[in-house]
């Protein structure tokens, strides 16, 4: 079961969404990410954020990141996706 959040305190890392060279979404890396900034105690994630890439991804690409970090967290901390469009 999800834990749920009421307030946001702390440091918020705005993840960069990794690439392959075939310019898929690179799931392993991103993992890896998560898993370093969970242990370095950042306060909460925030896929798809301010680093630019968010609006490029489509749909499926989108909810891929937000899976894989939610699934990383697993409950320890918040994660806050971004939704931004141009």
């Amino acid at each position: 079961m999800a834990t749920a959040f009421t307030t946001f305190e702390g440091l918020i890392a705005p993840l960069v969404t990794p690439f392959a060279a075939d310019g898929s979404i690179d799931v392993p890396t991103l993992g890896a990410l998560c898993r370093d900034l969970i242990a370095k105690d950042f306060d909460a994630l925030m896929p798809t954020a301010l680093t630019g890439e968010g609006p490029l991804l489509d749909e499926a690409e989108t909810l891929m990141v937000w899976d894989t970090v939610f699934a990383q967290a697993d409950g320890r901390l918040p994660v806050v996706p971004a939704v931004i469009a141009t």
